[in-house]
């Protein structure tokens, strides 16, 4: 969604729209005045619609005539890409075209001009076709994620749009079992604000969990028992750790009670799948630390917190 209480230049030169490119032209962009002119007519059509569309009184008469503004804006935008005089279209006008196309529900066409756009590693485009395959459980969600990361300029944005990417590609990948590529992509968290920072720590903390939990009923199945132990409690000190820097933030604060739940109940888990008279696992020495850490400085918390 636009916001169009701001003029096209104070977009360019905004902070979010330069590292994203989110929504209009870029003043490099080397396109006339008449292209630039016809796609802010465009967006301002597009985001008219866009707030037509959260007020649900407004009339049927009004809703047309926003659909006529952006099926008149299309047209102008086709007429751009059938003149020879611009040479290569901008990204711009392609995913222009699929957002709006994407509004009369016309997803073949949606489809067609929102991946010209991404043929060019336009981010704005990669995101939404991430956002939309993501929604749809479709594969190529993944493979759209890590290209909008790779689109992006250096340093990455250090904002709430790219915290919500983050949080829905790194549960993608997690749910893939794909723990590697979460602890990789968070990697840079002291690089980032506060409230980044703790967030990208729950989510580490979190992957090193469920990692851990994963690998807890193939023990029995595992050739070098012990061996597979140690892994697994390298994992559970791992996620603590995490936890643990992140005690100081009072933001997420559910978020890090309930991943302290989560580890808590899967160092149960751990612990009763190894104290079988089957097995004969000796638990490593900072595993053991961490757990009593754990029990001197949280767990009380924890639990009232979860049980209340």
């Amino acid at each position: 969604k636009l916001n169009t209480n701001i003029t096209p230049s104070e977009a360019e030169n905004n902070q979010w729209s330069s590292q994203m490119r989110f929504s209009y032209l870029k003043p490099s962009t080397q396109v006339d005045d008449t292209c630039r002119l016809i796609c802010n007519e465009a967006i301002g059509a597009l985001g008219r619609h866009y707030k037509i569309k959260e007020n649900l009184l407004i009339d049927n008469e009004t809703k047309d005539e926003a659909f006529d503004l952006m099926r008149k804006s299309l047209k102008e935008l086709e007429e751009i890409l059938d003149s020879s005089d611009i040479g290569d279209a901008p990204p711009a006008v392609y995913r222009l075209m699929g957002l709006i196309y994407q509004e009369f529900n016309d997803q073949a066409m949606t489809n067609k001009f929102l991946n010209l756009a991404a043929d060019f590693n336009d981010p704005n485009a990669l995101l939404t076709l991430f956002y939309k395959f993501n929604g749809l459980k479709d594969e190529r969600a993944e493979e759209f994620g890590f290209r909008f990361y790779d689109s992006l300029n250096r340093p990455l944005p250090d904002n709430i749009p790219f915290a919500k990417f983050m949080t829905a590609f790194t549960r993608l990948l997690s749910q893939k079992n794909k723990f590697e590529d979460v602890i990789k992509l968070t990697d840079d968290f002291n690089e980032r604000s506060a409230r980044t920072k703790f967030l990208y720590l729950i989510i580490r903390g979190e992957s090193y969990a469920t990692n851990a939990n994963i690998k807890i009923p193939t023990l029995l199945n595992e050739t070098n028992i012990q061996e597979t132990a140690d892994q697994i409690s390298d994992l559970f000190v791992k996620a603590y750790e995490c936890y643990d820097l992140g005690s100081i933030c009072t933001d997420y604060p559910l978020k890090r009670l309930l991943g302290l739940y989560f580890w808590m109940t899967s160092i149960n888990n751990f612990t009763k799948k190894s104290l079988t008279k089957k097995l004969r696992i000796y638990f490593k020495d900072d595993l053991l630390k961490t757990i009593k850490h754990f029990k001197d400085e949280y767990f009380d918390q924890s639990y009232n917190e979860r049980y209340l």
